[in-house]
């Protein structure tokens, strides 16, 4: 596999890892009512609830591995078609469905199968002659 694939498949799972965190965030946030208008968290001072949804730890690392999920894609586009470089951004969607599982303990329909299935698929008959 050239170096170049291998980073655009790098790229993709960490922007899946970075809006994990984001979503992770976001969840915690919701179940401490800081995005509700009432309860506690709503007496708490503006600036207080803006860092608590905004600057944690869990919204400043996805946000900076999204940005570092852009840039390295970048750089191999530098050396490979913008074609072959939409198919393997397309693994992205795969790598949400597992890990949105494993950490979240999401659900995993028939439904998102059949889609993940189809994307693999596309992956495989479009990317197949590239990646060998």
């Amino acid at each position: 596999m050239r170096v170049e694939m291998l980073l655009l498949i790098i790229g993709a799972g960490l922007s899946a890892v970075s809006q994990l965190l984001l979503k992770i965030s976001a969840n915690r946030n919701s179940a401490d009512g800081a995005g509700e208008a009432s309860g506690a968290a709503a007496k708490a001072p503006l600036m207080q609830r803006f860092r608590a949804q905004y600057l944690n730890p869990f919204v400043i690392g996805g946000y900076a591995l999204l940005l570092v999920a852009m840039v390295i894609p970048l750089y191999a586009l530098k050396f490979i078609d913008m074609k072959y470089a939409a198919i393997i951004e397309s693994l992205g969607y795969v790598f949400i469905m597992v890990l949105s599982a494993a950490v979240l303990r999401e659900r995993i329909t028939r439904r998102l199968v059949a889609g993940i299935a189809l994307i693999v698929a596309g992956v495989i008959v479009f990317g197949s002659h590239i990646i060998m």
